[in-house]
């Protein structure tokens, strides 16, 4: 999987030309929201993490925007749109990193996507994910507010054209939220 992962992100690099923007949203309102479903959530067996948030957020964005739910062809003569909003989330798993994707977003409550999230996350991070998890993705989001940092450049996920990065920090001082956006983008597209 690492071997496989790693001849894809080269791949990506070196046929796709990456272009990253990055810039910051205070999330106070759409934390203190999750905070007051998330127990209610949580007894009827639901997750209610931030990230369900951010993926319903950029499917309405790809909805707005369809060149981000798309894909050009190898020569860069051609470029196809997808009907469906099929959102990967990139999960370090004990393989190596997969990237399972949540299908036709854009049909989907935000419970439905925890739902979904809660599967493939747990089944990626178990080295079990289903192949058709793993397929047919348009679109990628990751959260790497893990690692530490402000920005990152993150490599396309071929043949998509884009990834979207997010970092979630607090700025104590003004009891703030902010979260840092970034997406890295085809700039054929």
């Amino acid at each position: 999987i690492k071997a496989s992962m790693a001849k894809q992100m080269v791949a990506s690099v070196s046929t796709i030309p990456h272009f990253t923007f990055s810039d910051e949203i205070d999330l106070t309102q759409l934390i203190a929201l999750r905070s007051s479903l998330k127990e209610q959530y949580k007894a009827q067996g639901v997750k209610l993490t931030m990230m369900p948030f951010f993926v319903k957020a950029l499917s309405l964005a790809m909805k707005e925007y369809p060149v981000l739910n798309s894909k050009v062809n190898d020569e860069c003569s051609e470029l196809t749109y997808y009907n469906d909003h099929n959102i990967g989330i990139a999960v370090d798993s004990k393989i190596g990193l997969l990237v399972p994707n949540i299908k036709s977003c854009q049909s989907k409550s935000i419970v439905d996507v925890a739902n979904d999230l809660t599967r493939l996350t747990h089944s990626a991070r178990e080295g079990r994910v289903a192949p058709d998890d793993l397929k047919g993705g348009t679109i990628s989001i990751s959260n790497i507010g893990a690692i530490g940092g402000t920005i990152a450049t993150p490599i396309i996920n071929k043949p998509e054209v884009a990834i979207v990065v997010h970092f979630i920090f607090s700025i104590n001082k003004v009891k703030i939220s902010i979260t840092n956006v970034q997406k890295s983008k085809d700039v054929n597209n």
